[in-house]
């Protein structure tokens, strides 16, 4: 996507070859033609449109989370609507509800999205594929308005752990699980529920638990959200660029997200590339191999 230099008023301002050129190609395919939307691509090709027509008319972009979503997902659906009929704003919308929650991307304004939904859509066909999520959707809220678990701990002063072995030292005395981890990773919210299964296993040997937000937790309500949702127990660390760095240079971390690593009670890492914890037959006997337990 070709942009002006000039950038100081308008981040993502178009030339009028750009805004011809979206003219031209949505004028073609019509975002409600019924035989478009019988696309496969028609919703990623929908979600695209809104988003370039929403640039040209306003001259700036949606903004986005530090996860890469829309932050204001209302803001988004209120732009669609400009732009779809009633017929493919349903389906539109639907796709753009069942997307966000197949990838665990449980948050407020979501299931606000969805309550209001199935009022204004009561009768429609899509709603089976959204109810499959109906359990999460109605204990989300209900979690992360109870009082979230003492054992859950944020160090404050996250920024000064910012070498690998400052985070080792941490550690030392206890055996330890690493959970390199990020909001947007629906594969960590996966492994969640299985770390949970497991949290058994972990207190019948002595192993704590140390998760590493790829995002900066102190003002990332969602993050937090998601901490207390699935109640991690452990210490949680904002993971600075230092700190980062470090690790990734002195592992072979960052090959895979998201990521884990055993460390043992000297602050030795015996595994930099843990095994998934949604890997049931290998996940607990790793750690009995690793820690020699």
């Amino acid at each position: 996507m070709r942009t002006v230099k000039d950038t100081s008023n308008f981040e993502n301002e178009f030339n009028q070859n750009d805004i011809a050129f979206f003219n031209k190609l949505y004028q073609e395919y019509p975002i409600n033609s019924t035989v478009n939307q019988n696309h496969r691509y028609w919703y990623d090709f929908a979600k695209y449109n809104i988003s370039i027509s929403n640039m040209i008319n306003t001259k700036k972009s949606f903004e986005y989370n530090v996860d890469d979503q829309f932050k204001s997902h209302t803001k988004f659906l209120n732009t669609a609507k400009q732009l779809l009929n009633k017929e493919s704003l349903e389906y539109f919308t639907a796709c753009y509800i069942f997307e966000n929650l197949i990838n665990y991307h449980y948050n407020k304004n979501i299931i606000a999205i969805y309550e209001n939904f199935k009022i204004v859509y009561p009768n429609c066909k899509f709603l089976p594929y959204l109810i499959k999520n109906l359990n999460v959707l109605n204990e989300y809220p209900k979690r992360i308005n109870l009082p979230i678990s003492k054992k859950i701990e944020f160090i404050e002063n996250s920024s000064e752990i910012n070498t690998l072995e400052k985070l080792t030292d941490l550690t030392k005395g206890k055996r330890t699980y690493l959970v390199f981890w990020k909001d947007d990773f629906s594969e960590s919210k996966r492994d969640f529920n299985a770390i949970i299964e497991s949290r058994e296993f972990f207190q019948k040997h002595n192993i704590d638990i140390v998760y590493l937000s790829l995002n900066e937790l102190a003002n990332n309500e969602n993050a937090k959200d998601i901490i207390h949702y699935y109640s991690l127990e452990g210490k949680h660390i904002s993971v600075c660029k230092e700190l980062y760095s470090d690790i990734k240079l002195k592992t072979k971390w960052g090959t895979h997200y998201p990521h884990y690593m055993i460390i043992n009670k000297e602050g030795k890492i015996v595994d930099d590339n843990a095994v998934w914890p949604r890997r049931r037959t290998y996940f607990e006997q790793e750690f009995i191999q690793k820690l020699t337990l």
